[in-house]
């Protein structure tokens, strides 16, 4: 929707004649309305990810994790934003956690899996309307992984791609007890426990002893190797 007015912002909308600041007002009635859910709200969206999942994925859904804030630090109106003190400054808003089906064939986005955005107060989420405010990132990141198999009903296998965060033997146990498939952006010099030898062991170190399947080409990234 887009709007003379600094109302809004976001997706343009062809609004015809009518004026745009009564389509906000519109949207906004109909959102604010407690008999609209988000889990409602997000329906139509995980019906058409479903039908598009088959159509542009070949073997794999790439299914890409991140966590963004969201600054709300000058919006004085809003009453249960979340509040960190940092080096930088008070950190203040909301934290918005979104899990993205991605083709395999194309690296296209295709739609978001699951959303959550957390609160001072509660965690408004499009799968779960009971998450505890105390839990991590990680631990509810599991509890998702779960969620995404069971719901997605696709034949296609499903590959959790998370950033540095994910750097947790802890997550990568949990994925591993629910069979999922994982590619996680980890530190080289982190070490962990390797029971095998009982020695802890740089993570780059322990790769080097793991097999890792059959090579299929080399490919350049960032113009590196």
């Amino acid at each position: 929707m887009s709007s003379k007015q600094s109302a809004t912002n976001g997706l343009k909308l062809l609004l015809n004649n009518q004026e745009s600041f009564s389509q906000v007002q519109a949207a906004w009635r109909f959102l604010n309305n407690e008999n609209v859910s988000t889990n409602a709200l997000f329906e139509p969206i995980f019906d058409t990810l479903k039908i598009e999942i088959e159509k542009q994925c070949s073997r794999f859904v790439l299914a890409m994790t991140d966590w963004s804030h969201a600054d709300y630090k000058h919006h004085t109106s809003k009453k249960e934003l979340i509040s960190e003190n940092r080096k930088t400054g008070v950190k203040k808003g909301l934290d918005l956690q979104t899990t993205l089906a991605v083709s395999d064939t194309t690296g296209e986005p295709i739609a978001p899996i699951a959303h959550n955005l957390k609160s001072d107060t509660k965690f408004y989420s499009t799968y779960n309307n009971n998450i505890k405010l105390g839990t991590t990132h990680l631990e509810e990141l599991v509890q998702r992984a779960k969620w995404i198999s069971n719901n997605l009903q696709t034949s296609k296998k499903i590959v959790h791609i998370v950033d540095r965060e994910s750097d947790s033997v802890a997550f990568m146990r949990d994925l591993h007890e629910l069979n999922e498939l994982f590619l996680l952006r980890v530190k080289n010099n982190s070490k962990v426990y390797y029971p095998k030898e009982e020695i802890d062991i740089k993570q780059s170190d322990l790769a080097n002893k793991l097999p890792l399947g059959k090579e299929v080409k080399s490919i350049k990234y960032k113009n590196k190797k």
